[in-house]
């Protein structure tokens, strides 16, 4: 769940089922006092403006000024993933048209530095693209070691109403 005035993380679940692994954690921000509760490792202070690893692209698309960034340009912010406070960065590509089951969208193609490691072939090898026009993400793929993935949106809510793609 992110703020729609501050686009800052309010919660965030982690739910993890690979074969017998089995691994789930919810995460609940508190922005006004720097603090999170993590159901696993109870509360603790954190980094002014803690991101989670899916929020940092609402972060960074509604508080950079992208139509002056160029290509390479990027942003550090404090993430929190499985636990681990880490910073990530958050670089502009390009603008790119898409062909998406909701048609042609015009995005802003992101790419986040993370860990290269068992999954991830190489450190840049996760690109998101978010609509220009509403910011939302549209197609995120993943360059892994054992060849690749791609999520396409099917449907988002706005103000409680489902959009659903054809």
């Amino acid at each position: 769940t992110v703020d729609a005035e501050t686009h800052l993380p309010l919660k965030t679940i982690r739910s993890v089922k690979e074969g017998n692994y089995r691994r789930y954690n919810e995460t609940f921000f508190f922005h006004d006092n720097d603090s999170i509760f993590s159901q696993r490792s109870g509360g603790r202070k954190v980094p002014e403006n803690l991101v989670d690893i899916i929020s940092v692209f609402f972060y960074f698309v509604h508080n950079q000024d992208i139509a002056n960034m160029l290509p390479g340009d990027g942003v550090t912010y404090p993430t929190i993933n499985a636990d681990k406070i880490s910073d990530i960065s958050v670089r502009y590509l390009r603008e790119e048209m898409i062909e998406t089951d909701l048609g042609k969208v015009d995005c802003y193609v992101l790419n986040p530095a993370v860990e290269k490691g068992k999954v991830l072939e190489r450190s840049d090898g996760i690109r998101f693209y978010m609509s220009k026009e509403k910011k939302l993400p549209v197609l995120i793929t993943f360059e892994m070691r054992v060849g690749a993935l791609k999520a396409v949106i099917k449907s988002y809510t706005i103000d409680g109403v489902e959009q659903v793609t054809e």
